[in-house]
């Protein structure tokens, strides 16, 4: 179990790094990270967006949302377990995998 001053600090570099209007991507992915970085984020939702747009944000908010966790000399592993489980969100898999 993380100290509340550490959960603190993962929480402010998350959202640097992600910015406070794409962390709820994040957490439709994860979403125990309401846990580091609280419910309270605003949600850019706009319908004219354009597809292409939308994912073009997306690889970004999430290739920013691994660099957190990533340094020099100390490298970072990810296991993606239980992918039958995401089939109903297809596209976000497909997306996961053109990072």
């Amino acid at each position: 179990m993380e100290s509340d001053d550490s959960l603190r600090i993962w929480k402010q570099k998350i959202i640097k790094s992600v910015g406070e209007e794409s962390i709820s991507m994040i957490m439709t992915l994860i979403p125990e990270m309401e846990l580091i970085v609280g419910q309270n984020h605003v949600t850019k939702t706009d319908e004219n967006v354009d597809p292409v747009e939308q994912h073009r944000l997306f690889v970004k908010t999430i290739q920013r949302f691994i660099g957190v966790f990533t340094e020099a000399g100390r490298p970072i592993v990810i296991s993606l377990d239980d992918m039958q489980v995401i089939c109903k969100y297809n596209m976000i898999r497909r997306k996961l995998f053109e990072i």
